[in-house]
């Protein structure tokens, strides 16, 4: 009984963490989706600067040196915003300290990973509605995944990395990885994450000028939806992590009684 007490105060306890983390940030999100003003283009322009402010348009990419819209580095299609990022993968044999008297076997492979490279467009974008935009800046951008396409392509240690075959991903992957007893399934991943030019997005943030900027608390957030469907579902994150976080008292509080009455009956 001891035992089984300790356990569910341990698990009580770490889960009670969790959940008043994921709780303060949930609050924190409904709070801003809450203070932001939705509105269109043309009053965002005139709102003045600091004022937070949600609004609706399409994506249109930067012109690129040559005047044409920029395109990203892969796929080659116009973008209004793109991130690319080479990263090193590979398992990692580790020692497993048993007893004298423990069996099985004294090592496990771990995935390791290193990000080598990482690169992004670095002209603001614009947004775009009946005729007006606005321009949005690119520090502290948090663009909402299912905006993006997205391509990731593998060079493995055999794939012509030692003959200078694959291009730039082997080419890293011949400098730093080795095939070792203690190391092996190495591969090199390039990822290239691309915000699309003319697509429909939400954008809130704090005006200033003719700019959107993140705010001071909150990055500038590219997304889907509605500020009303972004608030209902903050909200609803704050209940679930409300909720969990009684359920983690209960059970902390059940292991607490569960190991006092075992240190005394035991």
């Amino acid at each position: 009984m001891l035992a089984i007490g300790l356990t569910l105060l341990a698990v009580g306890v770490v889960a009670a963490v969790v959940c008043f983390f994921w709780k303060r940030s949930s609050d924190k999100t409904a709070g801003w989706w809450t203070a932001v003003a939705a509105v269109d283009i043309e009053t965002a322009l005139d709102a003045g600067d600091g004022i937070a402010v949600a609004v609706t348009g399409t994506t249109v990419a930067p012109a690129g040196p040559d005047g044409a819209p920029q395109k990203d580095p892969t796929l080659g299609t116009p973008a209004a915003w793109w991130r690319e990022t080479v990263t090193e993968h590979w398992e990692e044999r580790v020692r497993v300290n048993r007893s004298g008297n423990d069996s099985g076997p004294d090592h496990r492979w771990e995935e390791r990973s290193n990000t080598i490279s990482s690169r992004e467009s670095t002209a603001p974008f614009v947004v775009r509605d009946g005729g007006r935009d606005l321009t949005i800046t690119l520090r502290d951008l948090d663009v909402e995944g299912d905006l993006l396409q997205s391509r990731a392509d593998r060079v493995a240690a055999s794939a012509g990395a030692a003959s200078g075959e694959g291009g730039l991903a082997a080419t890293i992957l011949a400098g730093l990885t080795q095939m070792t007893a203690d190391r092996r399934d190495h591969y090199v991943e390039t990822r290239i994450d691309v915000l699309p030019d003319g697509v429909p997005v939400l954008v809130a943030g704090r005006m200033a000028g003719t700019t959107l900027v993140a705010d001071a608390e909150h990055r500038l957030q590219v997304c889907e939806g509605t500020v009303e469907e972004r608030l209902g579902e903050s909200l609803k994150s704050a209940g679930r992590a409300r909720l969990g976080l009684i359920a983690a008292g209960v059970t902390a509080g059940i292991g607490a009684l569960l190991s006092v009455v075992g240190a005394i009956v035991g």
